[in-house]
């Protein structure tokens, strides 16, 4: 009986992450697509802004490093895009009607790296700063339409910018 269980555990631990869900959210294909919520459940969207889209100190991407010995080369020769986790921003939303709830579950800071070549003795490395957001959307039971959420952002209290965010009920 406990191999049974010892085996459907690790099994289970082993499953993929369902989509929507945190560990693996739905990913937006830009800043205008609408976030999909599913009327009565919770969802987990994530976002990808470009630097410019925040008044955020370069000092916060300037902590980001490109650690050579870290991140290893993959496939295209390219070095991986480092990231840093980004406890600071913080985030409030107004607009949306009672029950309609979407709140900032995680957010990093990013060098996404484009390009990498080598020539002699240098290695150059062509990246953009950016931001990686997951939203996490809850929606009530029978909910409908779309709805405009607007998101202010802020740097430990700090002002650093605002997106609208366009939320569309569905029923899966």
């Amino acid at each position: 009986m406990i191999a049974i269980l010892s085996t459907s555990l690790l099994f289970a631990s082993c499953a993929p992450a369902v989509m929507g869900s945190q560990g693996s959210p739905y990913i937006a294909d830009s800043t205008t697509t609408a976030a999909k919520g599913i009327a009565g459940k919770t969802v987990y969207v994530q976002y990808i802004y470009n630097q410019s889209a925040f008044d955020i100190d370069d000092d916060r991407f300037d902590a980001v490093k490109i650690d050579f010995a870290t991140y290893n080369q993959n496939t295209t020769g390219d070095v991986r895009s480092p990231e840093n986790i980004a406890p600071w921003l913080g985030m409030k939303v107004s607009g949306l009607p009672a029950g309609w709830d979407v709140s900032l579950a995680q957010a990093w800071v990013r060098k996404n790296i484009v390009k990498t070549s080598t020539s002699n003795s240098s290695i150059d490395v062509r990246y953009y700063n950016q931001v990686r957001v997951i939203y996490k959307i809850t929606l009530p039971v029978g909910a409908v339409g779309s709805e405009i959420a607007e998101l202010s952002f802020t740097d430990n209290g700090k002002a650093v910018g605002s997106k609208t965010l366009f939320v569309t009920s569905s029923d899966s």
